[in-house]
């Protein structure tokens, strides 16, 4: 029976954080600052600038990514949402790693 619940609790939680960041990418508008854009996606893994500093892209996971011109956004890829696989295994038994094929 604990067994059962900890997978529902494990489910939920990782439901429930996937829910979230598709949420925080449909926040993100054209002409948001990026202090509003970390507030509401996080902070990009890669930060560039190009033109002294007019045009910088901010790069995420997934292939998300954001374009700010003059210091507002003006395009934007949020990431591809893949489906991570989720074993008995790793369900059961969180504290192993999972063996590579």
């Amino acid at each position: 029976m604990k067994t059962t619940m900890k997978k529902i609790v494990v489910i939920a939680l990782l439901m429930v954080s996937c829910a979230g960041a598709r949420a925080d990418w449909r926040d993100v508008k054209e002409g948001l600052d990026p202090k509003a854009v970390f507030e509401t996606v996080g902070r990009p893994l890669i930060e560039s600038r190009a033109r002294g500093g007019l045009l910088v892209t901010w790069t995420y996971d997934n292939g998300g990514y954001i374009l700010f011109e003059n210091g507002r956004v003006l395009y934007w890829q949020p990431p591809e949402l893949k489906k991570l696989p989720l074993s008995s295994a790793a369900v059961q038994r969180p504290d192993r790693r999972l063996a590579s094929k």
